[in-house]
């Protein structure tokens, strides 16, 4: 295709393959449509640095020809889209998929600014390209806010030159004076829109928590905003339902609004009052699974979506949740590890190193012995012939915490803690790091491992990644749990030893709640439990909640009353 799009630009400029809607067919269907990242990356190499077209395409025949190739594109886009969001999918979270659609939304916006931009010094009568205009400028828009959501994926919030290319746009669209023309944006769309409308959408989504959100519940979010963007508020003076307020001539997040705040000209209004009522119908919807067109490619994921619905309506009441206990500052390194069986490990390390217990077993170094096994003599030590009187038991600890791979273990810094939680910044946000993602984590002048679940991640001023979990009670115990139906599918599948046992976390010594692996969990499942060799018979009760690789939940001792 680029082969032919070389020559073509060489011929004559009616010949252009962007110069006519048959010329843009013929073009168009060349590229393969079974793979839409390939779909995606064919476009880019039509619409990248839309300057080159200028001395061989009007400005009407290149704003048709980005306009043309940009609804070829949106099906492509959409499907790389669900793929990156759903597991399962091929595209799952894959890196090369968010940059695909990243890059995409930057070309699509750039080459509609342009379009807008050459508009204005040439000759043309744009009196009859008003609504051509004013779908490019809400087009451009889309695609900018679209951009952002894709940042937030990764926990990135927009910075200056978001907010500054935004406006810009939103003035290039006052200047055509099509700001607030109505059409629909896509073929097939059902709501009609604006530019002020899909300005709206990108800026009531930074009033959303979102650094308490998935990927998935920020898609949700960002398709139900648009489908209420006709009825956001954005006034120029405050009102008494007035929550946020926004600088046109300081450009940033919308900041909660407070009465000594002093009003400016440039200031605008916003309120989320109003997103209460079809946040309630949606959640009606959802409940007799009258579930609407737009929602629908996400409801294999409905449980991280009704846990969005109760989210936003705890942050969008009058009074919005406040910290259940004071946080106060400090600062300390801390050692932390990732998902189940890392942590159960560490707990279990942590036991041991506790109980002042040496690595030394009978005049052997077991450090030597394993080096030896795996090297032979060559790796052989000088071993110990006594054991020590004494042991330090850090120094155990810090020798079984890092006997496997130390790649698996991170430093993060606490900045802050309250009695329900720490805050905390990490050298950088790795693919595995999800709100609900189980940790264990150790601060450095402590014994004990920890275990904590991920509830917020974000930047903070340095841009440095923030991130916030809940402390579970401590000190946890490793444990071993087996059901006294061992047929069970499930159990069956989970249990590598041949008794029949699995792992699992005693969340609090002496408490009543367990860590399980996924989909273990049966309601009044009577279970044996063993805790520091010590075995009881106990029933699962309710299960509490749960993650990717984990689920909290509740048991009570076999022979008691459930009265």
């Amino acid at each position: 295709m680029l082969n032919k799009l070389a020559s073509l630009l060489q011929g004559d400029k009616s010949d252009h393959p962007l110069g006519s809607p048959e010329n843009l067919d013929h073009t168009l269907s060349e590229i393969p449509l079974t793979d839409p990242s390939r779909v995606l990356l064919d476009v880019a190499v039509l619409i990248e640095e839309p300057g080159r077209y200028d001395t061989e395409l009007t400005p009407a025949a290149l704003r048709q020809a980005v306009l043309h190739i940009d609804a070829f594109a949106r099906t492509a886009y959409e499907d790389l889209l669900l793929a990156y969001l759903l597991p399962g999918s091929r595209w799952h979270a894959s890196e090369l998929a968010w940059s695909t659609l990243d890059r995409h939304n930057k070309l699509l916006f750039d080459a509609y600014a342009h379009c807008l931009t050459a508009a204005l010094g040439g000759n043309e009568d744009l009196s009859r390209a008003k609504l051509q205009l004013a779908l490019c400028s809400t087009r451009a828009m889309q695609a900018w806010v679209e951009r952002k959501k894709l940042q937030h994926f990764r926990y990135r919030p927009p910075d200056l030159e978001w907010w500054l290319d935004a406006h810009k746009l939103v003035g290039l669209a006052s200047q055509h004076n099509v700001i607030s023309l109505v059409q629909t944006t896509y073929p097939g769309d059902a709501q009609m829109r604006n530019t002020i409308h899909a300005y709206l959408v990108g800026l009531y989504l930074e009033i959303a928590p979102l650094s308490n959100l998935v990927a998935v519940q920020i898609e949700a979010l960002h398709r139900w905003l648009q489908q209420n963007a006709t009825t956001f508020e954005f006034a120029e003076a405050p009102n008494a339902g007035t929550t946020h307020f926004i600088s046109l001539h300081n450009p940033g997040n919308p900041t909660r609004y407070t009465s000594s705040v002093i009003h400016s000209p440039a200031m605008r209004y916003c309120s989320t009052q109003r997103l209460r009522a079809p946040l309630l119908q949606l959640a009606h919807a959802m409940r007799s699974q009258n579930i609407p067109e737009w929602l629908q490619p996400l409801m294999s994921q409905k449980q991280p979506i009704d846990k969005l619905m109760q989210t936003l309506m705890r942050h969008w009441t009058d009074q919005p949740p406040e910290r259940s206990s004071p946080r106060h500052i400090d600062s300390a390194p801390m050692r932390v590890v990732h998902g189940f069986s890392l942590a159960r490990r560490m707990i279990a390390c942590s036991a041991f190193a506790k109980r002042g217990r040496s690595l030394n077993y009978r005049g052997t170094d077991m450090t030597n012995l394993f080096n030896e096994l795996r090297f032979g003599h060559s790796g052989q030590a000088a071993r110990v012939v006594e054991e020590a009187p004494e042991t330090d038991p850090m120094e155990t600890l810090l020798k079984l915490e890092t006997s496997g791979d130390k790649q698996m273990m991170e430093e993060w810094l606490m900045v802050d803690s309250s009695g329900t939680g720490i805050g905390a910044v990490m050298p950088g946000l790795r693919s595995r790091n999800r709100i609900g993602e189980l940790i264990g984590f150790r601060i450095d002048s402590s014994l004990d491992w920890r275990i904590g679940i991920v509830r917020r991640i974000g930047r903070d001023a340095q841009k440095r990644v923030n991130i916030g979990f809940e402390t579970l009670p401590y000190p946890s115990l490793s444990a071993q749990i087996r059901p006294s139906n061992i047929e069970l599918t499930v159990w069956s599948e989970a249990s590598e030893a041949g008794n029949g046992y699995v792992d699992a976390i005693q969340i609090e010594a002496g408490g009543d709640t367990l860590l399980l692996m996924p989909g273990l969990f049966v309601a009044e499942l009577l279970v044996s439990l063993i805790v520091d060799g010590k075995k009881s018979d106990v029933i699962l009760t309710e299960k509490l909640d749960s993650g990717g690789d984990w689920e909290r939940v509740r048991f009570r001792p076999a022979g008691q009353d459930t009265q």
